[in-house]
């Protein structure tokens, strides 16, 4: 079973590293037509909830296999969620039988809301997948954790948080702090105002960012690439660090700069905020708009 503790304390390693350097509706049985995705035959039945926002100020969302799709919707009272729970088996009768073992959760508290998806450790070779699409309060946080799947987050106005195994993470439209921690994958985030803290093992991360005034962004990975796009007038101590590439910084006005061929430092206008780029495999791409 996916560890979302487990793959925090892998990615603080490798952070340290590069320091150092979850109503239910009809089902339906449709032929597949992958050979190895569980079997031949696919079970699909929906989902869909709807809870009160009352106090709660953050929404968390525990996947497992599937897509992960949340939305902010300004002046919005409830949560909704809704997607669809799909098994792929040799059988249409097993896959259809085997979706009782997988079930959606949704629950309430002052605190938040939680989703998650509940299934059997050992699913003896057949292929569970939960999509899921959620819309709440543009106001609040998200925190979403998964093995497998894309991540989207869209126009939150407040801190969203990722743990992913293997996936892509996309992020759009965001005011406030963005953490991601990705093992395999690569990492989007378009027109975010906030401070960033990203780790990634495999994969690139390509970063619009509008740091505020002071602010912060980390940026780490091992194997793979960082683009990294910010406003001229950024306010910010910069510094990258490559072990196996190149860096390359465009359009962006440093000052006290040093450079050497695996390092840039220097001060971007009053050197209010910090910036903190390094990839061991890889090469950096600072650009400013």
């Amino acid at each position: 079973m996916y560890s979302p503790i487990n793959l925090k304390a892998k990615q603080l390693v490798y952070l340290a590293a590069l320091a150092g350097v979850l109503v239910f509706a009809a089902c339906d049985i449709n032929s597949i037509t992958d050979p190895n995705a569980g079997g031949n035959y696919s079970a699909t039945e929906s989902f869909s909830f709807e809870v009160q926002a009352a106090s709660s100020q953050r929404f968390r969302l525990e996947g497992i296999n599937g897509s992960l799709e949340i939305v902010g919707v300004s002046g919005a009272r409830t949560a909704r969620i809704w997607g669809e729970r799909i098994v792929r088996s040799r059988s249409a009768s097993d896959a259809r039988a085997y979706l009782d073992e997988v079930e959606v959760r949704v629950s309430a508290s002052n605190a938040e809301v939680l989703a998650k998806t509940i299934q059997p450790e050992d699913t003896n070779g057949r292929e569970v997948v939960v999509n899921y699409h959620v819309r709440i309060p543009a106001a609040w946080q998200a925190q979403l954790y998964n093995a497998n799947g894309l991540a989207r987050v869209d126009s939150l106005r407040n801190r969203v948080a990722f743990e992913i195994a293997n996936g892509q993470v996309q992020v759009y439209d965001v005011v406030g702090e963005v953490d991601i921690a990705l093992t395999n994958g690569n990492v989007l985030l378009e027109n975010v105002l906030g401070n960033a803290q990203v780790v990634v093992t495999n994969g690139n991360v390509d970063a619009a960012l509008v740091l505020p005034t002071p602010g912060t962004c980390a940026v780490g990975v091992i194997n793979g690439n960082i683009a990294l796009a910010l406003p001229k007038n950024t306010s910010a101590q910069f510094a990258a660090d490559v072990t196996n590439g190149a860096i390359s910084v465009l359009d962006l006005i440093m000052q006290n700069t040093t450079t050497s061929r695996n390092s840039v430092r220097g001060q971007l206008g009053a050197g209010a905020g910090e910036i903190k780029l390094g990839t061991v495999n890889g090469t950096i791409r600072a650009t400013g708009f």
